[in-house]
């Protein structure tokens, strides 16, 4: 017996996609021309990423706008979005939940950064298995840097008042340009060939990531990795990571504090007491970094308040554009109706009415007329065609030949016998009538 299908309805299907891109795929850096940009009234921008066969829609929620890049954003612009996919469930749009944008410039560089980090993480360069221990006490520290920069003073400052016992040894290297990683190189090889110290400080102060690029240089990443002296890597700010901070035995987050790292307070006891801290660190690190994937992909599954939040916006935006789209189509539709009154109300005016029925008055006027006209026309026709027929049996037809009309007292004589001698007649012609006495009569 086959078994029931799994079916789903449209909301979960979308939710379950939702799910998968938000918390499968993880970050991801997009390149693209950004087109169709709208900033609604909520702060939000929305706009499309695309290149020359394909595009994706994509949401910048207000609470990233961070960068002073987002004041000068425009269609046609070349950027890099970094972000999170996503699916907005209302309409089932896949889009991507942008939370930083660079000039694409700057992400043709963390992009490299990126394929380099990939492949040396990929070798096993990164492992904390193949990572040395820092020496608690060390009574030699090299440090590697600009001697012209803020942080060898930094370094030499705070090793003087951590450890003034160790001895300091300075390598000189430029930390930013064209030549820097070389320089980089030669001064780790230099101080591996001496083996004079125990461990070596690599550092420089903050920048871009233009300025720090020469830390991200793979050449060197390879000769950190086969250093046989522990290296510590103090570069830029805390929130700056290079590739020889992933390859470095140990990261600090600033020259200071790599120094403040490789050293151990002057007192016996702290130094006892910072032995014993740094086995438990890196015990806890290990511990650490073992469980830390997967307490992020567990977090990353936990739907945060933020997400939530961030799709109640796209939503009331999506209404909003609805709720006026509506309002426009309900004017234009009362629009419609008041101008179909106003021709009633128009045509239902009484002046209008009387224009109207003048108009009608003058047209049946004019019809009456013709009809009349038409009327009298065939009437006088008919009359000559009977005056005519009538002529043509009236006795003054026949008196219009030359034939009269003897009458005696109004009455017309059909015969001799109807009068005497010396009576008086009247004799009617074609044109006048005569008074006639009888004085002779033949029978």
């Amino acid at each position: 017996m086959m078994e029931k299908p799994n079916i789903l309805t449209v909301t979960q299907l979308n939710r379950q996609v939702k799910s998968y891109l938000e918390n499968e795929l993880g970050i991801v850096y997009v390149e693209g021309e950004l087109s169709n940009l709208s900033k609604p009234t909520s702060g939000h921008f929305y706009f499309t990423l695309k290149d020359h066969s394909a595009q994706i829609r994509c949401v910048y929620f207000k609470n990233r706008h961070l960068s002073t890049l987002t004041n000068k954003l425009g269609d046609g612009q070349h950027i890099v979005a970094k972000g999170r996919l996503s699916l907005y469930e209302a309409r089932g749009d896949y889009q991507l939940i942008v939370e930083e944008i660079t000039e694409a410039g700057l992400g043709a560089l963390y992009q490299r950064f990126e394929e380099l980090k990939n492949k040396l993480a990929a070798e096993g360069l990164f492992d904390t298995t193949r990572k040395r221990p820092i020496p608690v006490m060390p009574r030699v520290v090299g440090v590697i840097t600009s001697t012209t920069g803020a942080a060898i003073r930094d370094i030499l400052s705070t090793l003087a008042r951590r450890f003034p016992l160790a001895k300091v040894l300075i390598y000189p290297s430029e930390v930013q340009g064209a030549g820097a990683a070389q320089q980089l190189i030669k001064a780790l090889q230099h101080a591996n060939k001496e083996k004079r110290c125990e461990v070596l400080l690599l550092a420089r102060g903050g920048g871009s990531i233009e300025d720090l690029w020469a830390f991200n240089d793979e050449q060197l990443a390879r000769h950190i990795a086969k250093s046989t002296i522990p290296v510590v890597s103090g570069v830029g700010h805390e929130t700056d990571f290079t590739i020889a901070d992933f390859v470095a035995d140990y990261r600090a987050e600033t020259p200071t504090a790599a120094a403040t790292a490789v050293t151990p307070d002057c007192n016996d006891l702290f130094k006892l007491l910072n032995h014993s801290i740094s086995r438990m660190h890196d015990a806890m690190q290990r511990f650490l970094q073992k469980y830390q994937v997967r307490l992020h992909h567990l977090t990353d599954k936990i739907s945060s308040p933020q997400k939530a939040i961030a799709s109640y916006w796209q939503t009331a935006d999506y209404l909003e554009r609805q709720l006026i789209a509506q309002m426009v189509a309900i004017m234009k539709q009362r629009t419609h109706q008041l101008h179909l009154c106003m021709n009633r109300l128009h045509a239902q005016n009484p002046k209008t009415q009387i224009r109207q029925t003048r108009i009608l008055l003058e047209k049946i006027t004019l019809q009456l007329i013709q009809l009349m006209q038409n009327k009298m026309n065939q009437l006088k026709y008919q009359l000559r065609t009977q005056l005519s027929t009538l002529h043509a049996v009236s006795p003054l037809a026949t008196l219009d030949r030359g034939y009269a009309i003897a009458k005696k007292e109004n009455k017309v004589l059909f015969s001799s016998q109807q009068v005497a001698l010396g009576d008086s007649i009247e004799v009617v012609l074609a044109k006048g009538n005569l008074t006639c006495e009888i004085t002779h009569i033949n029978e």
